[in-house]
């Protein structure tokens, strides 16, 4: 590293931030991003933000969650209200969103926002301050004196940036591919068994071992070819608008015949009053409507973002919510509520009382398909953090190997995994859905309040978008309650819950000891070391050369 990178670095733990500093510039330095002149392209459009986040939140959830919304709302009516504060939850994060992205333009995501929200102080402004007067004197002119003024000091954005990249390498993105694959193996279990001549549930044995030998085709797809890789997620994104498209036709059908269940006539009867379960009931929700925040990661590549990224998403998550709702409309018009609560395949139960034999096919094959998808690109973007936050230093050097040939990150794609089968062995979408959920929220929780930071800290930076404040101030207390009311009221999934944040708490120590200079032990550099030289040769890559980058610098005071 150059010493102008290192005068940067040590200025940005210090709390520093000059003016003249890009954030994206400094974080292509630090990621090894494209060039500092020209930078991304800015190509995208307003339609192409709205299909973006239409894209990114439709996955397998609305075809397993309607029987635990159903089950923990306890009836029709507090399930529907459920769906639309769903809705309403993620057009206000993906606003307070927004405007995190618009003030730093990076594509790091929460990993960036969380550094750059957490490093801050007066005494970073007062360098500032001074460095354009007294540029040509030494470091140690610009640090405050006793008596130079009153001033605080706060600098774990590092700390945080690393707990959420590894939340995602060993939490986040593998419990997610987990979900999918067991999805898959639910539906395209029946599927195989029906081609056989045999209808019937699916034992958890056949579920899992279909679960197991997709996250290996997946795995493969993933190292050895990143077009193929492309290909079927256009071939998924077909099907996921297929099947939702085919679901609200049943229904449609199924009400024009006058064929429908009695679920409307006491939408409100059995309705829960107990705090536990209605957050569970919202864990199932918003999982379905996760990647409301997805268009942080397009930032720098959309025309007149200020204005284009916030309208995405006003008009792309009102779009998934009137999907979203026909398909439950679907649900609740042709199945009575005991067939909703006892199915974990709820459109495969749609598909078999409505059509027989052809409806659980069709409906069986789009789903898997459509859940191999969101597999496949959970496994390549979960495989790429963890290559991203290899070459920054925050992991083993080895994982930031890439393939001679393929190009690939061989070694992150298998640690993502091994992790995903890890999860598939759970086997209960449930309960890892419950576990996962209180992690997602505790990071986005932080990214809300560092927003309401920034405001201070930020005051006089111009702001191309500024979200109404009590919008992340009610996020802030919507994230508090779903990650402290399950904890306390659900002790039926209160294991689950405490292993995700035991889990995010193993990163500290992890920190200490692998990443942070002044406490990482020699032996455990020189053992890196020989693991990526052991690990290039057997799968012919070559790793990102950070030896001086993994340094990184606190200066407490």
């Amino acid at each position: 590293m150059s010493s102008s990178s290192e005068k940067e670095d040590q200025d940005r733990e210090d709390g520093v931030l000059l003016d003249s500093d890009e954030p994206q510039a400094q974080d292509d330095k630090r990621e090894g991003g494209k060039g500092e002149e020209g930078g991304l392209k800015k190509e995208l459009s307003l339609f192409n933000s709205v299909t973006f986040v239409v894209g990114s939140i439709v996955g397998s959830g609305i075809y397993i969650t309607a029987s635990n919304t159903v089950k923990y709302s306890g009836s029709i009516g507090l399930s529907l209200v459920m769906w639309l504060l769903g809705s309403l939850v993620a057009v206000a994060g993906g606003l307070s969103y927004m405007e995190i992205a618009t003030l730093i333009p990076s594509s790091g995501g929460d990993y960036a926002y969380l550094r750059e929200m957490y490093s801050f102080g007066r005494r970073g402004e007062r360098k500032r301050e001074r460095r354009g007067e007294e540029e040509t004197r030494g470091e140690e002119d610009l640090t405050l004196k006793d008596g130079d003024g009153e001033g605080f000091f706060v600098t774990f954005g590092s700390l945080l940036g690393f707990l959420f990249g590894w939340s995602t390498v060993v939490l986040i993105r593998p419990a997610s591919n987990a979900v999918q694959l067991l999805t898959f193996g639910k539906y395209f279990s029946h599927a195989l068994l029906l081609v056989g001549g045999i209808w019937g549930g699916a034992t958890s044995e056949l579920v899992t071992i279909l679960a197991v030998i997709s996250g290996i085709i997946l795995t493969l797809i993933n190292i050895f070819s990143v077009k193929l890789t492309a290909h079927i997620m256009n071939i998924s994104g077909i099907a996921k608008i297929s099947c939702m498209i085919f679901i609200s036709c049943i229904g449609v059908w199924t009400y024009a015949k006058g064929d429908y269940s009695d679920n409307f006539d006491n939408v409100f009867d059995g309705t829960s009053t107990c705090i536990g379960d209605i957050s569970l009931a919202l864990y199932s929700v918003l999982w379905t409507y996760d990647g409301w925040n997805s268009l942080i990661y397009t930032v720098e590549e959309t025309k007149n973002a200020e204005k284009n990224l916030p309208k995405g998403i006003l008009i792309g998550v009102p779009i998934v919510t009137v999907c979203y709702l026909f398909v439950n409309w679907s649900y609740y018009i042709s199945l009575n509520k005991h067939e909703i609560l006892s199915s974990e395949a709820t459109a495969l139960t749609l598909g078999n009382v409505t059509l027989g034999s052809i409806g659980v096919l069709l409906i069986s094959v789009s789903v898997s398909i459509s859940t191999l998808g969101t597999g496949l690109i959970g496994m390549y973007s979960g495989s790429r953090v963890a290559y991203v936050l290899a070459r920054d230093g925050s992991l083993m050097n080895t994982f930031s190997g890439l393939h001679n040939q393929w190009n690939t990150p061989i070694q992150a794609i298998l640690l993502q995994s091994i992790l995903t089968l890890l999860y598939v062995l759970v086997g209960n979408i449930g309960h890892i859905i419950n576990g996962l959920s209180p992690v997602m929220w505790l990071f986005y929780c932080l990214s809300f309040i560092g927003l309401l930071i920034m405001r201070y800290t930020k005051r006089n930076i111009k702001r191309p978008f500024k979200v109404w404040t009590p919008v992340p101030m009610v996020m802030i207390c919507s994230a508090l309650f779903l990650i402290t009311v399950p904890l306390v009221f659900v002790s039926g999934e209160r294991w689950y819950i405490l292993l995700g944040l035991i889990l995010v708490l193993t990163g500290a120590p992890v920190y200490l000891l692998l990443v942070h200079n002044k406490y990482r032990p020699a032996v455990f550099t020189r053992i890196s070391s020989m693991i990526t030289d052991v690990s290039n040769k057997i799968f012919y890559t070559s790793s990102f050369n950070n030896t001086e980058d993994i340094t990184i610098e606190y200066s407490y005071q």
